[in-house]
């Protein structure tokens, strides 16, 4: 008995192993993007993974996550995202902020929460969201990650706004080139899971940058 069960053990961890290889090959990824410089400057990239409702720095520009979806079946991965991205926390006792965006300085200021929905103001701007809501104030993004009311001398928010958005698709568009603040990037849905997306954020150090193919060099 004890022959046959190291026999069978060893099989077993090998059939194991085998099953998790193969799901892994299964899984959705997004393609891996060749991007070049001009004058045959040196590419500067780097990796973050952002949580859906959250911000980053990446290569100097500010990248938030507002939507993220991966569908194993279907090998699909995709992601909405603020470019030249900022975040503040207001509440009615720090009722105003200064968020730096690459395209300028902006002011948000807490009004007052009603119920699930926060009035806040933006550059002035009145506008009225719900926790999750995603929506435009002026010129900028805006969404309301999540909403406090546990204090109530005190109920806030967190708020993210972004110069612009982007949506990524594994299959169609895995990367896009965008500019802020006289840079152009390249912004790469790296990978992408229900709570959060990986994004890669290429420039040049100095040159422009462009797509290449498998072939270029940098």
């Amino acid at each position: 008995y004890m022959m046959k069960k190291e026999r069978i053990l060893p099989a077993l961890v090998f059939v194991i192993f085998i099953a998790v290889i193969t799901l892994l090959t299964l899984l959705p990824s997004a393609s891996a993007v060749k991007v070049i410089c001009s004058n045959e400057t040196k590419v500067l990239s780097d990796t973050s993974e952002i949580a859906v409702g959250d911000k980053s720095n990446i290569n100097g520009l500010g990248i938030a996550v507002a939507n993220a979806d991966e569908t194993n079946a279907i090998g699909r991965l995709t992601a909405d995202l603020f470019i030249d991205a900022g975040k503040a926390s207001v509440s009615n006792k720090s009722y105003s902020q200064e968020v730096s965006l690459l395209n300028g300085i902006h002011t948000i200021n807490f009004a007052n929460i009603t119920g699930e929905k926060i009035m806040i103001s933006i550059d002035g701007v009145y506008i009225e969201l719900y926790e999750g809501d995603v929506n435009m104030s002026g010129n900028l993004f805006v969404m309301i990650p999540s909403i406090d009311i546990s204090d109530s001398q005190n109920p806030g928010a967190k708020v993210i706004i972004g110069s612009q958005k982007l949506s990524l698709l594994n299959t169609e568009n895995p990367a896009e080139k965008v500019s802020a603040g006289s840079i152009d990037y390249v912004v790469e849905l790296y990978s992408a899971s229900d709570s959060g997306a990986t994004i890669r954020v290429s420039k040049c150090d100095g040159g422009d940058i462009s797509f290449g193919s498998e072939d270029a060099e940098n």
